[in-house]
């Protein structure tokens, strides 16, 4: 029988510590089980922990129910006098990224429905299937427009572009001719 790491497409290294069922979802707590760490400048391992912070994210819904995964990250020292950096933390990549809010896997997922079924549908499958959360971004993820006449436009593809002044987004239609 498959582990429930294995069912919930955990990240590797990781175990869970507690689980917690709420009306907010499910809510599982993963510590790490290395007992050191490499430091990301100089490569040299560090058994010396500064301190622990907590990282919520959005992962991969479970019959039908939110789940949300709170890691224990530790921060470390780096021991090694000619690093320039003193403390380093443990990644969570490529299960999610540094300023990620949700897992990798449910991005592409939300992609993939965003792409599929935009819109106000979109967003009610998000909501069936236990996205609560990223529901209200749905709404404006795909439109059905049709930009010139006798062109029928099937999606709209919303990206956030960043520069120096601000970040704008950019939207780019998806077009049959």
């Amino acid at each position: 029988m498959p582990s429930l790491k294995t069912l919930l497409q955990l990240p590797c290294g990781w175990q869970s510590s507690r689980q917690i069922i709420s009306s907010d979802g499910l809510t599982l707590h993963l510590r790490a089980t290395r007992k050191t760490a490499q430091c990301p400048e100089c490569l040299q391992r560090s058994s010396s922990v500064h301190s622990c912070r907590r990282r919520r994210r959005q992962h991969l819904p479970c019959s039908g129910q939110t789940l949300w995964l709170i890691f224990t990250v530790r921060h470390w020292y780096c021991r090694n006098p000619s690093c320039s950096r003193k403390i380093f933390a443990e990644s969570l990549a490529p299960f999610a990224g540094p300023q990620q809010q949700s897992s990798t896997l449910l991005q592409n997922m939300q992609h993939q429905l965003g792409l599929i079924a935009g819109g106000e549908a979109g967003r009610r499958a998000a909501v069936a299937s236990g996205m609560q959360n990223c529901a209200k971004r749905w709404a404006g993820y795909r439109h059905r427009l049709q930009p010139n006449p006798g062109t029928a436009c099937c999606a709209r593809d919303t990206t956030r572009v960043k520069n120096t002044a601000h970040s704008k987004k950019v939207a780019s239609n998806i077009c049959v001719v």
